[in-house]
């Protein structure tokens, strides 16, 4: 579900790299080693939920630890940052207590692994589907989102709180949505290197379950430097929200869009100047449209060029560049070699060179969820995919990728 969860980072020595080895149960490298250094050379980050006992109950992970400081009950839904020296910060969702509810955690992390800051109740509680995003400044200072439906009545509000790299509070719990009638879900958010954030959502403000993309930004301080707005001036069936955002606060959408409502979504995009001139409107990411593309991720670039992932018919994990403006860098390529199973829950993360990593689920063999993941340099040339968890038994969903 998640979009990119990150702002761009600057390139830092490779000190805890989630992905330098990738390995078979019996401990085969599966991959070339001019691969294994190209990746390590990308210092990039995966965390996921793990249930390699089986019972159930996700656990998070990356391939060095688990996360989750208490391994009681379920973790859902990661999502992670970085700062410029490396230290991360992972945000999920913990639950369900004896009502159902969830809570919004986070942990900080420094860049060997060890913990920064311990375990933090965000929300407190917010319902049974707060889905949290989070987005950090080089410096390490971070804004949490989440859908909130503590009052029970089965319409989600948006939520936001920004920290700094301590894990201080920057500033309280804040609403982002000012138009509260109806239900707003599925918020993802994105930030500049000076602490203006902005926060994209699905909005039903008209209760008709024609889904809309709103959007919002806010000062640093969590203030809101403008009401919120819709995405796409012509409104109907829109969902699954992506975000991105360069250093200098540009900033693009992505969607699954359905507006015909022939339940075949193609992949949308609008991009915003940092002043919030619109760069391109409702510009098609997708150029093969057969069948339905869903699930999107985006990252963007210091140059505000960007990549994108999404799903094709259940089982392509499609990639595609774009330049600032929205031209193609190239077709639209496949990142899975294995298909005709089911594939899911990409995400994507953009290097300064402009080569990029993607990760995602997969149904394995065996009926296990497992991750794959692929190395694509600037051009759209990939090279081997690889394993992203070592072999481990039980489930493993919902990656999160970031290049540190």
């Amino acid at each position: 579900m998640h979009q990119n969860r990150t702002a761009w980072k600057a390139a830092v020595p490779c000190l805890l790299t989630a992905l330098c080895l990738a390995r078979g149960a019996e401990g085969d490298i599966l991959f070339k080693d001019s691969f294994e250094q190209r990746l390590a050379a990308l210092n990039t980050l995966v965390v996921w939920e793990d249930d390699a006992d089986g019972n159930g109950f996700n656990d998070l992970r990356n391939r060095d630890q688990r996360l989750n400081a208490d391994a009681a009950g379920e973790q859902r839904t990661p999502a992670v940052a970085v700062a410029a020296n490396g230290d991360f910060v992972v945000a999920w969702a913990d639950g369900p207590r004896l009502d159902g509810e969830f809570s919004v955690f986070i942990r900080g992390f420094r860049a060997d692994g060890s913990e920064r800051f311990p375990t933090l109740d965000v929300s407190g509680s917010a319902g049974p589907r707060p889905t949290p995003d989070i987005a950090m400044t080089p410096a390490g200072d971070f804004v949490v989102v989440w859908a909130d439906d503590r009052d029970g009545n089965g319409f989600g509000q948006i939520r936001a709180k920004g920290y700094t790299a301590s894990g201080s509070q920057r500033f309280s719990r804040s609403p982002v949505n000012n138009l509260d009638a109806g239900d707003q879900i599925d918020p993802v958010v994105a930030i500049a290197d000076d602490g203006t954030f902005v926060v994209a959502w699905v909005d039903d403000q008209d209760n008709d379950k024609l889904y809309d993309i709103s959007a919002r930004r806010f000062n640093a301080n969590g203030s809101p430097q403008l009401s919120q707005f819709f995405i796409r001036a012509s409104r109907g069936l829109e969902s699954q929200p992506a975000l991105a955002m360069g250093p200098d606060g540009d900033f693009v959408v992505a969607w699954r869009d359905d507006n015909d409502l022939n339940f075949f979504g193609q992949i949308r995009a609008t991009a915003f100047d940092a002043n919030g001139t619109e760069r391109f409107d409702n510009l098609t990411l997708n150029n093969v449209g057969r069948g339905d593309q869903y699930l999107p991720a985006v990252a963007m670039g210091p140059d505000g060029s960007f990549v994108a992932t999404w799903i094709d018919r259940g089982e392509q994990v499609m990639v595609r560049a774009f330049q600032a403006d929205g031209t193609p860098k190239f077709p639209d390529q496949v990142a899975n070699p294995f298909r005709y199973t089911p594939h899911s829950l990409p995400d994507i993360d953009l290097a300064d060179d402009g080569s990029f990593v993607v990760v995602w689920q997969f149904l394995g063999p065996t009926g296990l969820w497992r991750l794959r993941g692929q190395v694509f340099e600037p051009d759209g040339t990939a090279s081997d995919d690889f394993l992203v968890e070592p072999g481990r038994l039980g489930d493993q969903r919902a990656p999160a990728v970031v290049i540190r």
